[in-house]
Order: C-alpha cells, then sequence, then structure tokens
C-alpha cells in the first residue's frame, strides 16, 4: 500500500512538471522571484530564464534560474539594490546586456554575474532600449541612439538620428529601423538621410516600443497599433489596433503585448490576429495587466505582466508552434559568426579589412566620416583581405560600414599621423 502511495506521488509529480511544457493555458510561475518586485523583462536561452525587476527599491534587479524546476535566485552583481532594469536582456558575441537606470551591464556567465559595460556617455545614464546583431550592439537613452562594435566597451552616436528617444531597434541588410517615444525612422545608409514614417496618419506621433521581423515583413508594435512593410518601410499598412507595449517573432508567427487586452498571435502572414489570454491577470471588465515582455527558451514560451512577480509560461504546441532549440541555435550561430576586423587602428595611409564567415562573394564598402558624409563607396571580395587607401583623408573619427547580403556591420577608425 505504502509502496502504491510512493508510485502514486511520483506520477503526480511527475504529472505537474510537464504541464508547463504542455499545457492549455499560461501558467504562472513564481518559483523564488520576490514579492514586490515588478518583474517586466524575461530572456531565454537553452533552458536558462532570467527575469528583470523594474522596482529600483524593492527585491534585486535580475534574477536567473537553469530551468523552470529550479528556484530563480538574485544575481551577484555591481547593478546595485536601486538599479531598475529597464531594456530586454540582448546576446551580442557570447556576452549578454542589459540596460538599467544605472547605464548598460554586461554578463560574461549567463547573467550570473554582471558588471559596467565600459566607458562612455552612456554611464550612469539609465539605458531604455538594446538591441543586436552580428557584432553590433544598439542602445537608445534620453541622449540619443548608439552603437557599439567592442562588446560594450565604447559608445558612438548613429549618425544624424534626429528622432525620438530610441525605445526598439531592427536591423534588416542595410536598413536600420529606429522606434522613438513619438517617431519611426529608418536609415539606408547609415544616417546620410534618416526617412520619417509618416503614412498613414494614425502612425505619426506614435510610440513604437517594439519591432519585429516575419520573413521578409517588418512590424512596429505602436501604442495605436500594429503596422506591417512589405516593402522595406517605404508604406505601412496597420494590421490590428491595439494599443501594443511589446513584440517578439517566435517560430511562423509574432507574438505581441498590449497594455489592456492581453497577448496576441498573428497568423504566418502577420494579417489576422487572435488572442490567447486564458491563464493570464485579469483585472476585470475585459482588461487585462500590461504584457511587457515576451521570450522563449527550449521548454516553452513566456511572458511577464505589468505589477507582477510571477512568470508566465505556455507550451509552443498550445500555439501551434514548434521549438527551435536556442542553445544549439545560439551555438551554431557563434561559430559561425561573421567577423570583421580593420587594422591598424588608428591608420596614417592604408588600412587593412578582413573577413571570417561571411557567405556573399561580393561586399558594399561605405565610408562615412563623422557627420555621416559619404567620403568613398565601393565593392570588394567578402573573402579576402582587402587594402584601402586612405592617404587622402584627414586626420579624424570615420565609420566603415560593410553590407554583404544579411550581414552589415560598423566600424570606427582613426585617421592619425
Amino acid at each position: 500500500m505504502k509502496r502504491n502511495s510512493y508510485a502514486l506521488i511520483a506520477a503526480g509529480l511527475l504529472l505537474l512538471s510537464g504541464n508547463d511544457l504542455n499545457a492549455q493555458s499560461w501558467r504562472g510561475k513564481h518559483n523564488g522571484l520576490e514579492s514586490g518586485i515588478s518583474a517586466n523583462i524575461v530572456y531565454g536561452e537553452g533552458t536558462n530564464i532570467l527575469v528583470g525587476n523594474s522596482a529600483m527599491f524593492s527585491g534585486h534587479p535580475m534574477y536567473y534560474t537553469p530551468d523552470s524546476s529550479t528556484l530563480f535566485n538574485y544575481t551577484s552583481s555591481s547593478l546595485g539594490a536601486v538599479a531598475a532594469i529597464e531594456s530586454q536582456v540582448v546576446k551580442c558575441m557570447g556576452h549578454l546586456f542589459v540596460g538599467s537606470s544605472a547605464g548598460i551591464y554586461k554578463s560574461n556567465d549567463m547573467g550570473h554575474t554582471w558588471s559596467i559595460a565600459g566607458t562612455s556617455v552612456t554611464d550612469n545614464l539609465a539605458a531604455y532600449s538594446m538591441y543586436s546583431l552580428n557584432d553590433t550592439l544598439y542602445a537608445g537613452n534620453t541622449l540619443g541612439a548608439y552603437f557599439s562594435t567592442d562588446t560594450g566597451l565604447t559608445w558612438t552616436a548613429i549618425p544624424g538620428y534626429t528622432g525620438s528617444m530610441p525605445v526598439s531597434f531592427l536591423r534588416t541588410g542595410n536598413i536600420l529601423f529606429v522606434g522613438g517615444t513619438s517617431t519611426l525612422q529608418y536609415t539606408t545608409d547609415w544616417g546620410t538621410t534618416w526617412q520619417n514614417v509618416t503614412s498613414p496618419s494614425s502612425i505619426v506621433s506614435a510610440s513604437v516600443p517594439g519591432l519585429a521581423k516575419l520573413g521578409s515583413n517588418v512590424y512596429a508594435a505602436t501604442n495605436n497599433g500594429i503596422y506591417q512593410t512589405t516593402d522595406n518601410g517605404h508604406t505601412w499598412t496597420r494590421v490590428i489596433a491595439k494599443v501594443f507595449s511589446c513584440i517578439k517573432t517566435v517560430d511562423t508567427s509574432i507574438l505581441a503585448g498590449t497594455a489592456t487586452n492581453g497577448l496576441y498571435q498573428s497568423d504566418h502572414s502577420g494579417t489576422t490576429w487572435t488572442a490567447i489570454n486564458t491563464g493570464l491577470p485579469y483585472t476585470g471588465v475585459a482588461t487585462y495587466n500590461e504584457i511587457n515582455s515576451i521570450s522563449c527558451n527550449d521548454n516553452f514560451i513566456m511572458c511577464l505582466a505589468s505589477g507582477d512577480s510571477v512568470m508566465y509560461v505556455i507550451g509552443y504546441s498550445d500555439l501551434g508552434l514548434h521549438a527551435t532549440p536556442t542553445t544549439t541555435q545560439v551555438t551554431k550561430m557563434e561559430q559561425q559568426q561573421p567577423e570583421v576586423s580593420i587594422f591598424p587602428n588608428p591608420a596614417m595611409n592604408l588600412l587593412t579589412i578582413s573577413t571570417l564567415n561571411i557567405q556573399n562573394e561580393k561586399m558594399t564598402i561605405n565610408m562615412y566620416d563623422i557627420t555621416g558624409r559619404v567620403m568613398k563607396t565601393f565593392a570588394c571580395d567578402a573573402a579576402s583581405r582587402t587594402n584601402l587607401d586612405v592617404s587622402y583623408l584627414p586626420e579624424g573619427v570615420y565609420y566603415v560600414q560593410m553590407h554583404a547580403g544579411s550581414f552589415s556591420s560598423v566600424k570606427k577608425i582613426v585617421i592619425a599621423r
């Protein structure tokens, strides 16, 4: 009889642990997150999960767990007890980065410990948005839009940006989209010219807290709805009218969180949207807590609701989606990460560009001065070293933008004689 009781208990425990992977609705998980915190950022990779806290004087800034069944623990870091996590966690060149009320922080151990990323104008100034692609980091704060190509050690203003405070970024090919608190702009020539999105009229002055890409289409989540462009930003169409707060591409769909209407999932075309709210915190009168972050790991999809200390999870299959192993994906990406090095830097009369893991045969190189003016444009073989004559350039700071297929990178160089 006792043996049967133990078997029943064991079966029950297995059933509980498996519910998160095959849930029919969102399930709240606390698992060690301190009460009173405001969980506002979630990041998943492999089986790991990080949760950021925006409440400055309650709990700790960042929590982590190696898997969903292990209790969350707060990180050991120099973030301090009064730092609030402000931006999404991003990964660049094997390191994690996050923006906080105390500046930009970096982790080399999957979020267990954090340290200030570097010395720049962003130090000790809140960073409200972060984004990464290839070897470049992007960050936004009250001073403007910045980028770093040395894993956060130094930060430089993106040339020519005149939009509102950046709260989202997306780069696709040679196009950089920047969503602000009241503007949506994009550039195709690294800041030499910027285009303001002014149509339809409902997108003008809208806040753009999130940008995402599904297939070849780009989506802007705004406080007036989600807008889709199928022609690289030239025209935009509103596909759903709600007040949106975050957006993320997961498998063949887009998931987007709203301020009061819960969370929505798109179809494969990104034009039809369905509410998936069962299990999310409900405040009554068809109103849900604001969804402020969405992420996923190898096991399930996660989201956070405003003013809450709970993480909500749902299985991929419940949304008709398939999990992509994030650890395998990240490891493969890092092994095949395109790399570009430019030397010497500072340079006198000659620069050498060396590339690795760039698949396209041809690469376009643009050189800009500090104001964003194009100094030289030419094409070269992406698979070999290229020597650049810079003897005609006066001393100063320049940017070298390299573009080959889906790869794009910007390096800062100095000419000194």
